[in-house]
């Protein structure tokens, strides 16, 4: 008897896995988080203070070294309500300043600033 209820279980069974929905995704979630890289490609000898600015507001990010590749990862609530930023940098020791471009950005994407020994040669991307 107990051969014949074997069929009979794993049929059940198979059953009962079969009809299992997931459960719907909760609506107020509200949209995915992550946060944005920028990747700072600093091909001068100066340092340069990398800001974030928003709505007219620079917000520090840190030092991009001379000579050196820095990244750093900006909270993606930082720039959600208008999904684009503007990258200012500052060398250390020099009246001069460059900023970009508005950069159109999302979560997970990653912003490469290359910055040249001549500022107005430098340039960014977003991938």
């Amino acid at each position: 008897m107990t051969l014949a209820r074997a069929p009979l279980l794993s049929l059940v069974l198979l059953g009962m896995v079969a009809c299992h929905h997931r459960p719907p995704p909760d609506s107020r979630a509200g949209p995915p988080r992550g946060e944005i890289a920028i990747r700072v490609i600093n091909r001068s000898v100066s340092d340069v203070v990398i800001e974030m600015v928003d709505g007219g507001v620079p917000s520090r990010l840190g030092t991009a070294y001379g000579g050196a590749t820095d990244v750093f990862f900006v909270p993606w609530e930082r720039v959600q309500s208008s999904g684009s930023l503007r990258l200012l940098g500052d060398p250390v020791g020099s009246t001069q300043a460059i900023v970009t471009d508005r950069l159109s950005v999302r979560p997970g994407s990653m912003v490469v600033w290359t910055i040249e020994p001549v500022l107005t040669q430098s340039s960014a991307a977003v991938y």
